[in-house]
């Protein structure tokens, strides 16, 4: 049986309101992705449309013809490229609701086929941002992979449910500035979480950050074993390429996934016995 394993690129850069702007960094970074051999490059949140508040102040006010343009031109380029990928975008419903927070997964022939939109918004976020209420699934290379987006980092739940779902690569973009000396709780403790969930969850993270010069940290890949396989320097525009592996984290992490996936399946918190055990093999 081959190897259940992916090149995986992680690319950051400045964002803007500047549709026209992200849109070149996104093709600059999948024909470098294509040429360095990625199967799947991961792009950070919003990063194609700008992060409001930040960057544009009324969801109204975006130019969403613009954002399906530039959508269809990344998948055109992925497409090109023969690369699954993920952008950060507002996925639009109508002009009298608030898009949602998106991570859009799209396949190497160029087709948009599942999105996620982050369920939990920082309280200034929920008044650009719809919530979404459902979690995304599908399968990259045999690898069953999930996705959440920054601030769901800090609800350890999330994790578990796609923990029952088998998830063994979560794809998790962030928008996280607040550069050193932090001041900001939450910016220098991301990183610390994500290896945590990793290491919890017995999961790959991929963890795309925002690139700008004010950014808290640089995108990370993180293993199973919650070390960092690949970090990106902060503040800067760049993009990096690491190879993920499940197979040498099949056996020694069986038991942890079990005894998770117990947990968060029946909310027992003891060990399993012998024939439980083999339920979550």
């Amino acid at each position: 049986m081959p190897a259940k394993k992916m090149t995986v690129a992680v690319a950051q850069f400045s964002l803007s309101a500047d549709i026209s702007a992200n849109l070149r960094f996104y093709l600059r970074y999948i024909r470098e992705a294509g040429k360095r051999g990625a199967s799947l490059i991961v792009f950070s949140e919003l990063s194609l449309c700008g992060f409001g508040p930040v960057d544009w102040k009324d969801w109204r006010k975006v130019d969403y013809q613009e954002l399906a343009d530039a959508e269809e031109r990344v998948r055109s380029a992925l497409g090109e490229s023969g690369l699954w990928g993920v952008m950060g975008t507002a996925k639009y419903q109508s002009s009298r609701k608030k898009p949602f927070n998106s991570a859009v997964f799209v396949d190497p022939n160029g087709r948009e086929r599942a999105s996620y939109n982050k369920i939990f918004g920082t309280p200034v976020e929920l008044g650009y941002y719809s919530r979404g209420e459902h979690f995304t699934v599908l399968n990259i290379n045999d690898l069953r992979v999930g996705s959440l987006i920054c601030y769901d980092f800090r609800f350890p739940e999330l994790y578990r449910e796609y923990l029952k779902k088998d998830v063994r690569v979560m794809v998790h973009p962030f928008y996280q500035p607040g550069r050193p000396p932090y001041r900001d709780g939450l910016s220098h403790i991301a990183p610390i979480h994500i290896q945590s969930r990793a290491a919890e969850n017995c999961m790959f993270v991929i963890a795309p950050n925002y690139g700008g010069r004010d950014s808290a940290w640089g995108s990370m890949i993180v293993n199973p074993d919650g070390e960092i396989m690949l970090r990106l320097a902060r503040g800067r525009s760049c993009m990096g390429i690491a190879e993920i592996e499940l197979d040498p984290f099949l056996s020694g992490w069986g038991e942890v996934r079990r005894q998770n996936a117990r947990r968060a399946s029946r909310g027992h918190f003891v060990p399993l016995t012998e024939k439980e055990a083999g339920k979550y093999e």
